[in-house]
């Protein structure tokens, strides 16, 4: 085979690739809650089949409970409010608990334990839920953690879906 045909079935291949990957992720989303949210954070995921794009979406998720870890830990430095403190103390809390969750069922996906996967992602959901929660007890106190704790807990909802597909 010339390497000009060579590269042209290879361009093929991979064009082809990456637009079933595209048609799982989009008729994937089309069944969650929040389709939009769904193709801006899994639009530019290559996954194969619904258990890889689960995963994938696992794998977003605990990166973005990293990064609210981060965020919270930043705001309870700058912070010289001692409710304000209090109250991001016990989200970094509810999303260590969290990730501990996202990773258990990353570790279920693989071993097809879908069962196990809704119940550790409601458990994650459930902590970022608590996280939100503890901002809404404290009179006066607003959350400044409101759209990361909707992201999270909208991921959640979209694995929860994709996992009851499989």
């Amino acid at each position: 085979m010339s390497p000009k045909i060579f590269f042209f079935a290879f361009f093929l291949a991979m064009v082809s690739s990456s637009h079933q990957a595209s048609v799982l992720v989009t008729q994937s989303c089309q069944k969650t809650l929040y389709k939009d949210f769904c193709l801006s954070a899994l639009g530019s995921v290559q996954a194969t089949d619904l258990q890889s794009l689960t995963k994938a979406a696992l794998n977003i998720e605990s990166s973005k409970g990293t990064g609210i870890l981060k965020l919270t830990a930043d705001l309870i430095k700058k912070s010289s409010d001692p409710v304000l403190k209090s109250a991001l103390t016990d989200c970094s809390e509810d999303y260590d608990n969290a990730l501990d969750e996202i990773k258990d069922s990353l570790r279920a996906i693989e071993a097809k334990s879908y069962g196990d996967v809704k119940t550790w992602v409601s458990a994650a959901m459930t902590y970022s839920g608590s996280c939100e929660d503890g901002f809404k007890e404290k009179p006066g106190l607003k959350s400044p953690l409101t759209t990361v704790n909707t992201e999270f807990n909208q991921l959640c909802s979209i694995i929860l879906t994709f996992t009851n597909l499989l």
